[in-house]
């Protein structure tokens, strides 16, 4: 079975400003929750 998509990830994280920071540069990824 080939993979085409990929709807959901959840990454355990130590700091989230950081992260969220990180993958907001990513084309075409989008963040849904970036926690508080």
């Amino acid at each position: 079975m080939k993979v085409t998509k990929i709807s959901a990830v959840t990454l355990p994280i130590s700091d989230m400003k950081k992260s969220v920071d990180f993958y907001s540069k990513i084309p075409n990824f989008k963040i849904v929750y970036g926690g508080p």
